[in-house]
C-alpha cells in the first residue's frame, strides 16, 4: 500500500471542498489530452455542472509573472464524483481522497 497517491480534497484558490480535474487526470496516469478525457469521462458517467463539478478558468503567466492571452480551464469535481471516476481506473487512489 506505499503506492497510494494522496489527493487534496479542498481546493484552497477557490476556498472550496473538491478535486481538480487536472490533478486527478494526472494522478490516475491518463495519457489522453485533459481537455478529451474530461468531456469522455462527463458523457459516459453523466456529470453535469453545478452538481458534479464546477468550471475554474484562470489566468496564465509565464515564467516573469507577465500575464499571458490565453485562459486555463480547470474543474473542481465534488468528492463523490471524483470517486466515481477513480472507480473503473481500479487503482488505490480512490481510497486517498480524504481532506487535509
Amino acid at each position: 500500500m506505499n503506492d497510494l497517491v494522496n489527493i487534496p480534497c479542498f481546493c484552497e484558490a477557490e476556498n472550496m471542498p473538491g478535486v481538480l480535474g487536472t490533478q486527478l487526470h494526472k494522478a490516475l496516469g491518463i495519457r489522453t489530452e485533459y481537455r478529451h478525457w474530461f468531456k469522455r469521462v462527463c458523457d459516459k458517467l453523466e456529470l453535469r455542472e453545478g452538481r458534479d463539478y464546477t468550471t475554474l478558468v484562470k489566468n496564465v503567466r509565464c515564467g516573469d509573472n507577465v500575464l499571458m492571452p490565453g485562459k486555463k480551464i480547470d474543474h473542481l469535481f465534488t468528492v463523490t464524483a471524483a470517486k466515481e471516476i477513480c472507480h473503473p481506473h481500479k487503482t488505490p487512489i480512490c481510497g486517498m481522497l480524504r481532506r487535509q
